[in-house]
């Protein structure tokens, strides 16, 4: 579990003391951060900054915010009879992705085709004298540039051929294991979680009210089948691709409608 959140952690040495959960959260009262400092050399409360005067935000132990904080991760779920159910509907909705990026990148080789056939015959105009080199010096570099542009987008296309299916199994392997996750987790690596998890999320008098990221927000009471059928907003099959669109620029509504 820590390697998985290895990647998130940043050293910050210029505070003397690196509290986790400082710029996690802000004040519900007066929109302010809330950071936090050590009392009697011992305990760390959060509070907060006040920079547009005190509000009465209460303070709050640490050790209480950590476990308010482990209880909003523990609303993210899926119940462990649909987890195989979600990977074959993922699997097949896939299925329907990869014949479009297939076709897309059909389309763009026979488009660098076209042009390095362009090329070969421009390159034989110019040694038979039929163009000038001028004129061999201008298409060339215009089609070299278009082939190059080509090239790209196959990449991407097959880049978002790999990682349409891998995204979408990443969140449900992490919305199954979130809570075992951040319970193992030192405090770092809780807040790292945290980030994945939350977009944003404001303190009030000790209560936390939280906003989630997506697809982390359509699991927040727990994903069954029964309250899975019939949702618009968690469609499984991808949309049909608008012609000549970029694979940047066409984001499937794949199985959790990921779109971050």
């Amino acid at each position: 579990q820590k390697t998985f959140f290895s990647k998130y952690n940043k050293s910050q040495k210029i505070q003397k003391h690196n509290f986790a959960f400082t710029g996690l959260l802000t004040c519900a009262k007066c929109g302010c951060a809330i950071t936090a400092e050590i009392q009697k050399n011992k305990y760390v409360y959060y509070h907060c900054t006040s920079y547009k005067g005190k509000c009465g935000n209460k303070f709050i132990r640490e050790e209480s915010l950590t476990e308010k904080l482990g209880e909003l991760v523990k609303k993210i779920r899926i119940e462990p009879k649909i987890i195989d159910w979600l990977k074959e509907a993922l699997l097949m909705s896939h299925k329907d992705e990869q014949e479009y990026h297939n076709s897309q990148i059909k389309s763009l080789q026979a488009q660098y085709n076209k042009l390095q056939h362009r090329l070969d015959k421009i390159y034989i105009d110019k040694l038979d004298g039929i163009v000038t080199t001028e004129f061999y010096q201008e298409k060339t570099n215009e089609w070299k540039d278009e082939q190059s542009k080509i090239l790209i987008n196959i990449e991407r296309h097959k880049e978002a051929n790999t990682n349409y299916f891998e995204k979408g199994i990443r969140i449900l392997e992490l919305a199954q294991k979130a809570y075992s996750a951040y319970l193992e987790q030192d405090n770092t690596g809780k807040r790292n979680l945290l980030n994945i998890l939350l977009s944003n999320c404001t303190l009030n008098d000790g209560n936390l009210y939280p906003t989630y990221k997506k697809p982390f927000d359509l699991l927040t009471n727990g994903l069954s089948r029964s309250n899975w059928s019939g949702r618009e907003d968690l469609n499984l099959r991808p949309p049909e691709p608008h012609s000549g669109a970029l694979p940047n620029c066409a984001t499937p509504r794949h199985i959790l409608h990921y779109t971050k």
